[in-house]
């Protein structure tokens, strides 16, 4: 992607240690509002007259501090996930091993392969280490498309899907990428500006009509 189109990703994104609340589904950053942090919780508490009072005040605000670290576990999770499926996307500044001069893109694929660093902002995917991570919506990688044009070519893709899937039933667990080129060859078109079959576009029907892709991993 052009540099300048990074760097305007970037100027626009919310950083990642922020992205995963600022993408949570809102049930989710509904919970995690309503939860407490270890002293929020214990703080509310009455003062404890005896040590049994006091180690029941702490177990409270352990389970209360648990329950909001869960819930942003499943937040950062299901960021991962929408980039991981091109539905949100990840541009940086390359660190290692060489340093880039403006942001680049960061392969939707790098998520399946490893965590970032949330605090820091930065991930090392096979050596390559990228620093102040930010995200944004990939609906920003899109023109307003006319009317007409969408909708036509949503139905082209959706039916080169349902196509592909019907032939293979493992089709949308594919890497993107080739999912997306098999698209185009089954529409018997390539992307070009305005006709709506980007990598994007397409990732977006696939999600659509199958659902996302988890991340599945041995560890996190």
């Amino acid at each position: 992607m052009p540099s300048e189109t990074a760097k305007e990703l970037w100027k626009s994104g919310i950083p990642i240690c922020d992205a995963w609340l600022h993408f949570a589904p809102a049930d989710l950053a509904a919970d995690y509002a309503q939860s407490q942090t270890f002293s929020e919780a214990l703080s509310i508490n009455p003062e404890p007259d005896s040590f049994m009072e006091i180690a029941k005040a702490a177990n409270d605000a352990i389970t209360k501090s648990q329950c909001r670290y869960a819930l942003q576990q499943k937040m950062q999770e299901h960021l991962l996930i929408e980039l991981y499926n091109e539905q949100l996307v990840a541009t940086a500044y390359r660190e290692a091993p060489t340093i880039s001069q403006s942001p680049v893109m960061i392969d939707a694929a790098k998520f399946y392969q490893d965590d970032p660093d949330w605090q820091h902002q930065t991930m090392t995917v096979h050596g390559i280490r990228y620093g102040r991570i930010r995200v944004t919506d990939s609906a920003s990688l899109q023109g307003d498309l006319p009317t007409m044009t969408r909708i036509s070519s949503i139905a082209a893709i959706e039916d080169a899907i349902t196509i592909l899937a019907s032939a293979n039933p493992d089709f949308a667990t594919l890497p993107r990428k080739i999912a997306c080129e098999m698209v185009r060859n089954t529409i018997g078109a390539n992307c070009n500006s305005g006709n709506g079959l980007s990598d994007q576009n397409i990732s977006k029907a696939i999600v659509r009509l199958y659902g996302p892709k988890r991340i599945a991993r041995n560890s996190n």
